[in-house]
């Protein structure tokens, strides 16, 4: 594992080869079909009223349902419908959410009420609470939380993990936690999925300095006192604090639930819940040996609900025992391009969202330290959340896919080879058999599908645009963000290590 890039956008022309069309392309042949008969019944009557039809409608369908770049690789179609979606939310009240109290229609405290009064906001689903305890003598106890799932799909559980990482290199550090993820996607592993969690803010000196003008000497020199100040500032402008979460995901396939009925003879929430607890031991050991990690801490539910609300409160402490999954959730309200948020404790911020998606990634391989700059090559400090959630796939499973990849290139490229291009599609073909390179036997990589997300958080709206813009001019050095506009509430979910957000079909 010695290649230190990530390959990404290679497989945005691979998409509908393998089944996955966009909505708009089934509006766009919609559409075209209507056309089509229109004008064959106008036809007997009048031909070129037909002629007329079909140029009319084919030119309609393409303005309508075509993606531009102009738009944001969207098509007139899917913003009309996220505007229309975004009214109807509006006006049921779905924006606003205030902890035990229903949604009301066009969010006013006196309206009508539109939904049940909820403890929790609508978009965290349908989720059971199980705290596990980790041994008869202990007390300390995991919270596992179980997710219904999508309509027709598995249902699935999750844990978060708080880990520390090692001081290792960048590069040292990529291909170990590469190694790791590999072996979770060995056949043998539970776990189905990974979100990492990055949670940034600017560090604080105002601790230290109390502490300073509490201890040093009468005699200082005033001169060496503003110099440490200058220091202290300089400090806090580019000091981050960083706080890192491992979130794994494990879908109740038939593997999962036989396993259960093996273990402990029937299959109900504990038991479930339990031996997703031996699972996520096993994985803790497993990035202690693979990744590097110094520490690994299941968290409880406390744990999780201080870390919650440390999200949207700065000011909350991280082992605050005050918090549960009942009430460590903030009342926001939801505009087009951002949420305000006030914190149970009073305190208010701003928050935006955005999502890399696979199709603005260049189709040549990026170096790793294009997105660690996400993390740490930010200043001044902004605070913000990376959050990122891997479907791992198994080997051999990838290894098919990869091999469609290459076959449609190498198609691709005959077809290309009497013309001139932009060379893409060279690109394209190098990435597949750079692919097909990892996937070989003993080379440690398995396969991946992700769901990248950045949150920026600041206080006003002056600072979160100066923040958006910092961010924005990193992420611009190798792809583009795709700002989560009249769902920016729904994209709240992403700022959570609660491993939701990507539509993951089991493959083991």
């Amino acid at each position: 594992m010695s290649r230190q890039v990530i390959l990404g956008g290679e497989y945005r022309r691979q998409l509908v080869e393998r089944g996955r069309v966009r909505p708009e392309f089934v509006g766009l042949a919609i559409h075209g079909a209507i056309a089509v008969v229109i004008g064959l019944l106008v036809a007997p009557v009048s031909y070129p009223a037909a002629v007329v039809t079909w140029a009319t409608g084919g030119g309609l369908g393409l303005l309508v349902f075509l993606p531009r770049r102009s738009l944001g690789g969207h098509s007139k179609a899917s913003l009309w419908a996220g505007a229309l979606r975004w009214r109807r939310r509006q006006r049921r009240g779905l924006h606003v959410f205030s902890p035990g109290e229903p949604a009301r229609r066009k969010g006013r405290p006196t309206g009508k009420s539109t939904t049940r009064a909820r403890v929790a906001p609508d978009w965290l689903g349908e989720v059971r609470r199980v705290s596990v305890r980790m041994s008869s003598d202990s007390t300390d106890s995991v919270l596992v939380l179980l997710h219904k799932g999508q309509p027709g799909g598995l249902g699935y559980a999750t844990v978060a993990l708080e880990v520390e990482t090692g001081a290792g290199t960048h590069d040292e550090d990529y291909a170990a936690f590469g190694r790791f993820k590999a072996v979770l996607a060995q056949d043998d592993s539970l776990v189905g999925g990974l979100q990492q969690h990055e949670r940034i803010t600017p560090a604080s000196a105002q601790r230290h300095r109390r502490w300073v003008r509490a201890n040093r000497a009468a005699n200082v020199p005033e001169v060496l006192v503003r110099s440490y100040d200058n220091l202290l500032l300089t400090a806090e402008a580019i000091g981050e604090r960083h706080r890192s979460l491992l979130t794994l995901r494990v879908p109740f396939t038939d593997t999962f639930l036989q396993q259960v009925r093996d273990t402990y003879g029937h299959v109900d929430s504990a038991t479930r819940a339990q031996l997703v607890v031996l699972e996520a031991q096993r994985a803790a050991g497993l990035g202690m040996a693979h990744a590097r990690y110094r520490a690994v801490r299941p968290l409880s539910e406390t744990q999780l609900g201080a870390m919650i609300a440390g999200t949207f409160d700065p000011s909350v402490e991280e082992d605050d025992d005050r918090f549960t999954l009942e009430n460590c959730w903030p009342h926001y309200e939801a505009g087009r391009r951002s949420v305000k948020v006030t914190s149970p404790g009073g305190n208010t911020c701003l928050i935006r969202t955005a999502r890399i998606e696979r199709a603005d990634l260049p189709g040549t391989p990026i170096a790793v330290n294009r997105l660690q700059n996400l993390l740490v090559g930010i200043y001044p400090a902004v605070t913000r959340t990376v959050s990122v959630l891997e479907e791992l796939t198994p080997a051999w499973i990838a290894k098919q896919h990869a091999l469609e990849s290459q076959t449609v290139d190498r198609s691709r490229l005959r077809k290309s080879a009497t013309t001139v291009t932009d060379g893409s599609e060279e690109d394209q073909a190098n990435a597949s058999q750079q692919r097909l390179t990892d996937l070989r036997q003993g080379q440690g990589h398995q396969g991946v599908g992700f769901g990248l997300h950045v949150m920026v958080q600041a206080t006003t709206e002056v600072e979160l645009t100066r923040a958006v813009q910092r961010v924005e001019a990193v992420a611009n050095e190798f792809t583009r963000l795709r700002w989560l506009d009249t769902e920016q509430d729904l994209a709240l979910v992403h700022s959570l290590p609660l491993g939701k957000g990507l539509d993951m079909r089991p493959r083991k």
